[in-house]
């Protein structure tokens, strides 16, 4: 519970209050971002090509909502696995205590301003 669904980086207040510095944890960036290249030894290890990029990721829930076209606001998917789970998108963080209450997780899309 570190990061802060509102700013979309780590909480620094949270951060302090534990004493745990910011540059050990993961850079925060919005899904589908290129956040590096693979290197060429473990490109030849599992044969991918040299120039393979590497791309930030999305919650699987989030994911799965996107493949079958949650690409804007005020659209869901349903879906159950693991979990049933109803997966809406806003172009607003929604945060209350009734969402608190219910248990109800929310977090960055990923699309961006979602």
């Amino acid at each position: 519970m570190l990061f802060d669904v509102n700013k979309c980086m780590w909480s620094a207040p949270i951060l302090n209050a534990l004493e745990l510095d910011e540059k050990v944890l993961s850079r925060p960036v919005p899904a589908g971002h290129m956040v590096g290249r693979v290197t060429d030894r473990a490109a030849d290890e599992v044969g991918l090509n040299h120039d393979t990029v590497v791309v930030a990721g999305g919650h699987d829930q989030c994911c799965g909502a996107l493949g079958v076209g949650v690409t804007g606001s005020g659209i869901a998917a349903y879906s159950i696995g693991t979990v049933e789970c109803v997966t809406p998108a806003f172009d607003t963080c929604v945060l209350n205590e009734t969402m608190r209450q219910s248990n109800f997780a929310t977090y960055p899309y990923t699309i961006e301003g979602l």
